[in-house]
């Protein structure tokens, strides 16, 4: 086989995320922001949460696709078979895991908050 599937599906999966970023950018230099009217009094704190959303979902439907490449069967039954036997063990790492991703979420966040605040003071 030429391409494995898997390999296949990821190189699809950053070409049409690639396309559709330059497309937005020709669009933005072309005709300027089509959304300021319908987005008028939208909040900023709420453009700040849907870009870190759409970046994280982002992160993550890349993450996954990355991570079943370097899957084996064996690798899969080893997993398996320590959540098995090690079910505390492995709902700790399993806490750990969703603490650390809201806690980079909550650090994004601060970071803009203060790229944001520093900004204003100085217009």
């Amino acid at each position: 086989m030429l391409f494995e599937p898997q390999k296949l599906f990821v190189f699809i999966l950053l070409i049409f995320f690639l396309s559709i970023f330059f497309i937005s950018v020709y669009i933005f230099k072309r005709w300027g922001n089509p959304l300021p009217r319908l987005f008028l009094e939208f909040d900023k704190k709420m453009w700040m949460t849907v870009g870190l959303g759409l970046f994280f979902f982002g992160f993550y439907f890349l993450f996954i696709p990355l991570l079943a490449l370097s899957l084996n069967s064996q690798k899969i039954q080893t997993i398996l078979s320590f959540i098995r036997h090690q079910p505390t063990l492995s709902i700790y790492i399993g806490l750990l895991i969703f603490i650390l991703f809201t806690l980079s979420i909550y650090l994004a966040r601060l970071f803009i908050k203060y790229l944001y605040r520093n900004r204003t003071k100085k217009l």
